[in-house]
């Protein structure tokens, strides 16, 4: 698989690999292979050396919830047998994501197991390194209309052995999982307001820049100040109108008014409510004004 190759062919990935040594071995018992690895004067199994079988029905057990479109989010490849497993119980509407931290593991089981029905299917996604798994990747795979059939797991004793990227891992996967609900609370709670404001925007959309071409032309080496609404704002004004020119004023859609009302023009504004109130942008000045703002 191209994938692969590339990411044994990365440097970065390579050198973001198996800071610990340790070494990936195996035994023949009863005519099965069983994989190990040897680290910190340890020897760490990474199969049963009684019943594999067993061993992958009490693991599957835990995915007692799988639906026509079940993603499997799994830390380690192992020897592969878990994957095969999964692949053989789920729909074809269904995929597995692996993180598989070591390449040193990965190259060996390359090397000692027959994989090649594992790597030439088309529901197999496998990301190599601490460095290469992120949410902006796990993205790509997933939709808010993955996450009720998501199933977490990790391969058997991967998470002793890399405790570190175990944690990563989960947290990056944590970190999607609650965007993508974040966004589909906002789709609930706007409903057709969403799409409506969406097409009533889209000539303004088209004509607007990104959030990257912001961050270019904001200022370097000033100060900023973050306005918003509340007894505070009343209270400090008028320090606001000694650091305007000093200072980049942000300014909330909700502050728009006391700030103007006397005679602070913030350098931005930012609305993100879909539903705000248009007395808020009434004054003609708030046209002049560059806006940060939402689709919704």
């Amino acid at each position: 698989r191209e994938d692969i190759v590339d990411m044994f062919n990365n440097e970065k990935v390579i050198e973001s690999l198996d800071s610990d040594a340790m070494i990936a071995n195996s035994e023949v018992i009863q005519d099965r292979t069983i994989l190990y690895v040897q680290k910190d004067d340890s020897t760490i199994q990474l199969d049963s050396l009684y019943d594999s079988e067993m061993l992958m029905d009490c693991w599957m057990s835990q995915c007692s919830d799988i639906v026509f479109n079940s993603k499997l989010l799994m830390f380690g490849f192992g020897n592969g047998m878990y994957v095969r497993k999964f692949l053989r119980e789920i729909p074809e509407t269904g995929a597995i994501i692996i993180y598989e931290p070591s390449i040193i593991i990965f190259k060996y089981v390359l090397n000692t197991f027959d994989v090649s029905d594992l790597l030439e299917n088309k529901n197999l996604f496998i990301f190599l390194g601490s460095e290469v798994i992120n949410k902006n990747i796990l993205f790509k795979y997933f939709t808010y209309h993955d996450i009720k059939g998501l199933i977490f797991l990790d391969y058997l004793n991967y998470r002793y052995l890399f405790p570190n990227e175990y944690k990563k891992f989960y947290a990056e996967s944590q970190i999607l999982v609650n965007s993508i609900n974040a966004t589909n609370t906002v789709w609930e709670r706007f409903g057709e307001a969403y799409y409506y404001n969406t097409l009533s925007n889209f000539p303004y959309l088209v004509m607007s820049k990104s959030l990257y071409h912001l961050y270019v032309l904001l200022p370097k080496g000033i100060p900023a100040i973050l306005v918003s609404s509340g007894p505070s704002l009343d209270k400090n004004i008028s320090d606001l109108k000694k650091a305007k020119g000093k200072a980049f004023v942000i300014s909330v859609d909700s502050a728009l008014k006391a700030l103007l009302k006397e005679d602070i023009i913030p350098d931005m504004f930012i609305t993100v409510d879909g539903r705000k109130m248009t007395a808020h942008f009434e004054d003609e000045r708030v046209a002049k004004i560059p806006m940060v703002c939402s689709l919704t």
